[in-house]
């Protein structure tokens, strides 16, 4: 239903988007437009659009590539940044990272995200196994390799984006990417593991 809603466009994210805004119009108490005027609702709703779409997955090596481009532009500013006509890009891509940053925290906490992870997209797979459907990449409770679908996701998708962030953002960003390299170590220590399959 979602799909054919949002014609298979972003499709979580525009639901999300959509399901906030109705939200914030049916409660005064959660509606942060409701002190702005026109002009600046519709600014800042057009930058919250722009910013959550930024999420889909689909666009993630096109925003790695941008982000890299511009941040070697930058470079040689390691105080403020004024990143002029990139302001936009540049939040939409910090926020991206966000999205993708459960390795990015402490052992502890980067273990609790996987396992819920693991759990959601497992959920996906039993649903899609009891409707005779195919299984979704990394969604079969029985052989999806922990471990390895960690280590290729960190490697492929999450390390080159917050090694651009904490270039760009070290004050913020570089103990996500410490981080990052210990939880990177640890999932390739529990390689082979067979009780981690599932």
């Amino acid at each position: 239903d979602r799909a054919m809603m949002f014609n298979d466009q972003s499709i979580q994210e525009n639901f999300h988007l959509a399901t906030t805004f109705k939200a914030m119009q049916e409660n005064d108490r959660i509606n942060i437009f409701k002190n702005l005027t026109r002009n600046q609702i519709l600014q800042v709703r057009g930058m919250v659009v722009t910013m959550v779409l930024g999420t889909d997955m689909t666009k993630h090596f096109q925003h790695v590539s941008e982000f890299k481009q511009i941040s070697k532009e930058k470079a040689p500013q390691t105080t403020e940044h004024d990143w002029g006509q990139h302001t936009l890009d540049i939040m939409s891509y910090v926020l991206h990272a966000c999205d993708i940053s459960g390795q990015c925290k402490n052992e502890k906490l980067a273990m609790i995200w996987a396992e819920r992870l693991f759990e959601e997209f497992f959920k996906q797979g039993d649903i899609e196994k009891e409707n005779d459907m195919a299984i979704s990449n990394l969604c079969d409770r029985g052989a999806t390799d922990k471990p390895s679908s960690q280590i290729g996701f960190i490697n492929v998708i999450v390390l080159p984006l917050w090694t651009i962030m904490a270039e760009v953002f070290p004050l913020c960003a570089a103990e996500g990417l410490v981080h990052l390299k210990k939880n990177l170590a640890k999932w390739e220590s529990m390689q082979g593991d067979k009780g981690l399959a599932g």
